[in-house]
């Protein structure tokens, strides 16, 4: 993939040859850039223990050295940084080259999140609920996605947090899919009696 050549902030996006978005992202162009870096946004950026962590380097023939947690410097074999060592929370890569006899080193901040999210709503399990109204998801972290199901159904992405009630009186079964921004998934069922419909199955 060849580089713009005007300077600036530019926005790479990779697609399928049907169209579809794989991933996207952020460069900055400059007549002076770094040795090398990390592929994407990774700063703060949760991944779970075991992903793979992609970086660039300008000058491939030289050695690349990485720690984490500034514990021993290995030299980097592979195409990619491995987080299999890591545990739960903050964790720092260092990267580590020598450019021009002199050493050019980065750091970056890594969550490791290996906990499914946890999920709550505005109304308790078991509780009887009016039809037509809208029940409020709650989480303890940021989400990449949340989806719904009714007795069974096909799941229906959720929107701003709220899940549509059924507009039919009766026991329904309401199931939950959580996911968070490093990929942990949270599948939790409910239980709620509709009531005040003029309807009933």
């Amino acid at each position: 993939i060849t580089a713009p050549n005007d300077s600036g902030i530019h926005l790479l996006t990779l697609r399928t040859k049907a169209g579809k978005i794989i991933d996207r992202y952020y460069y900055i162009i400059t007549s002076n850039p770094d040795p090398h870096g990390i592929i994407g946004e990774v700063n703060y950026q949760p991944v779970k223990t075991g992903d793979k962590i992609d970086f660039w380097c300008s000058t491939p023939n030289q050695t690349l050295y990485y720690s984490w947690n500034n514990n021993t410097a290995l030299s980097l074999e592979e195409d990619y940084i491995s987080t299999d060592s890591l545990g739960e929370g903050l964790n720092i890569l260092h990267l580590y080259q020598m450019t021009n006899e002199s050493w050019y080193n980065s750091s970056y901040e890594i969550w490791i999140d290996n906990t499914s999210p946890e999920i709550t709503l505005n109304y308790d399990n078991y509780s009887n609920i009016s039809s037509g109204e809208y029940l409020t998801l709650l989480t303890n972290e940021d989400i990449s996605g949340a989806y719904f199901s009714w007795d069974g159904l096909s799941y229906s992405k959720i929107f701003s947090k709220f899940i549509p009630v059924p507009l039919i009186n009766g026991t329904k079964n309401l199931t939950l899919k959580v996911i968070d921004l490093a990929g942990n998934i949270n599948i939790t069922s409910f239980t709620y009696t509709i009531v005040n419909s003029s309807t009933t199955f």
